[in-house]
C-alpha cells in the first residue's frame, strides 16, 4: 500500500524552505510475509498453530500500524532536514530498516496466516478459528478469524460435513455468518446446522439453541424449507421479547417482500410467508413498508410530538398524537429508533410509541441504518469504526479505522459503501478497500441508498441525486435548503428531509418531481407532552 501523508508539505518561513510529501514504499504482500517467516507452501495445521500461538498480535489494526510507523519516519527525516539530527540515518535508510521490520512483525505475519487459512483451510481451521473469536473480548478482532471462516464456509460442501466437525461447530456463532453466503449455500448450511442440532438436542430443542440462533437459521433455509422456518417465525412473532418479535418480522418480511404495511399483524405476516414466493435476496425497500406507509415526528409549539401520514400531495392522511418525544425513526410494527438522553456519540434505543425501551445501541456516530434481520448499522463514536447490531442490541460485527465516513449504506456480500466529505469508498467485512471514488466535485454529500453494487442515491446540501460508482453525479431534486436523508422505492413515492426548515418533500419518482411539501416543524397548536421532559430539549 502507497500511502501519500498530504499534511507533510512542511513551509520553514524563517528560511523559505518546503519539503514535498514522502512517498513511502509499499506494505509488503503476502507472499513476500509468508515466504520471509517460513510459512509459504505450509500445510494448514503449521498456519493453524501460529495463528494460535501468536494471536495477541491479531489485536491490531493494521491501517492504524502503518500510520504510526509512518509518522514516526517522517519526523525522523525532518529533524535531519532541518538540522536539529544531522547525524541520524538518511530517508533511504529509514526505508530500508521500515521495510525489514514490516516483514518480521508478528502483527502483520499473524494477519496475512488468518487470511491465508480463510483461502485454504478446511473445516479443522474453521472450528479452531470460531473458538479462538468466540473466547476474544475485541469483537473487531475476533471478527478476523469470523471472515477467514466465512471464507472457509464458501467454498465447502455443507453435505459432506461430518457429524464430528457439526458437534464442534458452535450454531450461535455460525449462523449470523451464513447472512453473507450465496443464498443456495446458506440455505444448504443453516438445514444441515438445523437437522443436526435437533438430533443432538433432541427434546431439549427449543430450550437449548437460543431462539435468535433459530431465526437466523430459519432465515436462510427459508426458500426450502417452509414449514419448519414459518413454526420458527410464528414463535418469534409471538415472543413476549420485542427486540425478538421485531427480529422475527423483518426476517419474514426479508424473504417474502412486497413492502407489507407498517402495522401489519403477524397472522397476516405469516400468512403472506407461507403463500407467498420466497427470495433470499430481497432488497431494503421491499422489506421496510412504501415511504409515505411509514409515519413522520411532528412537534407542537407546546413540546408535543406527533406521529403523521402524509399523502401524495403531502396532506396528513392519519395523525397519533403525543407519542414519546424522543422517537427518531419509525422502523416497522409499531416499533421506533428513539434517542436515548443528550449525549453523542449518541445512544439510541428501541421503542414502542409510549418510550418503553426494548433494546439499546450505544455510541453511535451516524445516523442508523436499518438492517434487514431488524437491527442497525452505524459509525461508532467509541472506535472511529463501523458496527452492526441485532434487534436486541446485543453487536453482530465491528470494523474500527477512522474512515471519510458521514454515511454509510450495505450492499452485496456484507460489503459497506462509505460516503465521505470527498469520497465515497467500499470495503468488505475485514476493512479492506474493495474500490474508492473522489467526490471533490459533489457539494456536501451527507446520505446515501445503495440501488445496487453500483448505483446509489444521495443527499448532496441542495439537491439528492443520482451518483455512479465512478463518482459521476445527475440531481433529481435542487433548490434544497439542507437535503438530509431520504426514504427510497424505485416506483412508490419517496420522502426526503430538507433539514434547514425541517420540511418533509414528497418526490414522485415517476414523474421526477416533488408534488407536496410539509412542515415537520412549524409549531402547530399548543398541544404539551404528556411526558415529563424539558420543554427546551428535544434533539432532532
Amino acid at each position: 500500500m502507497k500511502t501519500i501523508l498530504l499534511c507533510l508539505l512542511l513551509i520553514e518561513v524563517a528560511c523559505a524552505t518546503s519539503y514535498a510529501p514522502l512517498d513511502f514504499p509499499a506494505e509488503p504482500t503476502s507472499e513476500q510475509l509468508l515466504n520471509e517467516n517460513g510459512l509459504a507452501g505450509a500445510d494448514e495445521d503449521t498456519l493453524l498453530a501460529y495463528v494460535q500461538f501468536n494471536w495477541e498480535a491479531a489485536g491490531s489494526w493494521l491501517p492504524k500500524v502503518t500510520d504510526r510507523e509512518e509518522k514516526q519516519i517522517t519526523s525522523k527525516y525532518f529533524n535531519r532536514e532541518q538540522g536539529k539530527a544531522p547525524n541520524s540515518k538518511t530517508l533511504a535508510e529509514l526505508f530500508r530498516d521500515l521495510q525489514v521490520e514490516r516483514l518480521h512483525d508478528p502483527r502483520r505475519v499473524v494477519d496475512v496466516a488468518i487470511r491465508e487459512l480463510g483461502h485454504r483451510g478446511s473445516e479443522k481451521s474453521m472450528v479452531s478459528l470460531i473458538g479462538l473469536a468466540e473466547f476474544e473480548e475485541r469483537e473487531w478482532v475476533g471478527w478476523k478469524a469470523l471472515a477467514s471462516v466465512q471464507e472457509i464456509l464458501a467454498r465447502i460442501d455443507p453435505a459432506k460435513i461430518d457429524e464430528k466437525t457439526l458437534r464442534l461447530l458452535s450454531a450461535k456463532t455460525v449462523a449470523p455468518l451464513l447472512r453473507d453466503l450465496d443464498p443456495k449455500l446458506a440455505d444448504g448450511f443453516a438445514w444441515t446446522l438445523w437437522s443436526y442440532q435437533r438430533k443432538w438436542l433432541s427434546v431439549s430443542f427449543r430450550s437449548r439453541l437460543p431462539l435468535q440462533t433459530r431465526l437466523w437459521l430459519a432465515k436462510a433455509f427459508a426458500p426450502s424449507h417452509t414449514k419448519e422456518a414459518a413454526e420458527v417465525f410464528e414463535e418469534g412473532l409471538q415472543s413476549q421479547d420485542a427486540a425478538i418479535r421485531m427480529a422475527a418480522g423483518m426476517l419474514v418480511r426479508s424473504v417474502v417482500g412486497g413492502s407489507m404495511s407498517f402495522d401489519e399483524s403477524s397472522t397476516k405476516i405469516l400468512e403472506r410467508f407461507r403463500e407467498a414466493k420466497r427470495n433470499p435476496s430481497i432488497p431494503m425497500w421491499e422489506i421496510l413498508p412504501v415511504p409515505l406507509d411509514r409515519p413522520l415526528v411532528q412537534k407542537t409549539s407546546g413540546g408535543r410530538r406527533d406521529l403523521v401520514w402524509l399523502d401524495h400531495a403531502a396532506a396528513v392522511a392519519k395523525a397519533h398524537q403525543d407519542v414519546w418525544p424522543m422517537i427518531l425513526e419509525p422502523l416497522t410494527n409499531e416499533m421506533y429508533y428513539s434517542r436515548i438522553g443528550d449525549s453523542h456519540p449518541m445512544n439510541i434505543g428501541l421503542s414502542d410509541s409510549e418510550g418503553r425501551v426494548t433494546s439499546r445501541f450505544q455510541n453511535l456516530n451516524s445516523q442508523p441504518v436499518f438492517a434487514f434481520h431488524g437491527g442497525l448499522w452505524s459509525t461508532s463514536g467509541r472506535s472511529g469504526g463501523v458496527q452492526e447490531f441485532n434487534a436486541d442490541g446485543s453487536l453482530l460485527w465491528e470494523c474500527p479505522g477512522n474512515f471519510d465516513c458521514r454515511a454509510l449504506t450495505p450492499v452485496s456480500r456484507g460489503c459497506l459503501v462509505y460516503l465521505g466529505y470527498q469520497s465515497m469508498e467500499c470495503r468488505d467485512r475485514r476493512g479492506d478497500l474493495i474500490w474508492k471514488t473522489s467526490l471533490k466535485k459533489l457539494n456536501d454529500p451527507r446520505f446515501i441508498v445503495a440501488i445496487d453494487d453500483s448505483h446509489f442515491v444521495v443527499s448532496c446540501g441542495k439537491s439528492i441525486g443520482w451518483l455512479t460508482k465512478d463518482g459521476e453525479y445527475r440531481p433529481i431534486l435542487e433548490g434544497l435548503t439542507s437535503a438530509g436523508w431520504i426514504r427510497y422505492h424505485p416506483t412508490q413515492p419517496w420522502i426526503v428531509l430538507d433539514g434547514g426548515d425541517m420540511t418533509a418533500i414528497v418526490f414522485d419518482p415517476k414523474a421526477g418531481r416533488e408534488t407536496g411539501r410539509f412542515d415537520l416543524d412549524d409549531g402547530h397548536g399548543t398541544g404539551e407532552s404528556r411526558f415529563p421532559f424539558p420543554r427546551t430539549y428535544f434533539p432532532e
